[in-house]
Parts: structure tokens; sequence; C-alpha cells
């Protein structure tokens, strides 16, 4: 009888809600998404390679040296 006490008696205290505490999440910030382009060998098409500088927001392009487009 005192094991099914004991077992009783764990099984009230080990679900019971009241000895549960009151957890509260802190909100993480939410990471900020970057993203980098990069246009590379630029220089031997000409439409294409203004089409490339007219894009709009920060660019990284990379020229071909010595290409018929290159000054």
């Amino acid at each position: 009888m005192s094991r099914l006490l004991l077992i009783g008696l764990w099984t009230v205290i080990a679900f019971s809600p009241a000895l549960k505490a009151d957890v509260q999440q802190i909100p993480q910030p939410q990471p900020t998404v970057r993203i980098g382009l990069i246009i590379d060998d630029l220089g031997n098409q000409k439409a294409a390679g203004e089409q490339a500088i007219d894009l709009p927001g920060p660019v990284t392009y990379a020229f071909l040296p010595q290409t018929p487009f290159t000054w």
C-alpha cells in the first residue's frame, strides 16, 4: 500500500500545474537579412554592362581589364 501511495504522490507532484514555473519567453530580435550582389566580368558587352550599372542599390562591379568597353 505504501508503494502505491508513494507512486500516487509522485505523480501528483510531478504533474501539478501549481509547481510549474511561470516561464515567459523573451522575444528574440529577428535577424536582419542581407545579401551581397557582385557583378563580375564586365567590359565585353556594352549593353549588358550598362544594364548592370543601372541596377538600384549598392552593387559591386568587377571589370575585365583590356576589354572593348572598359574605359
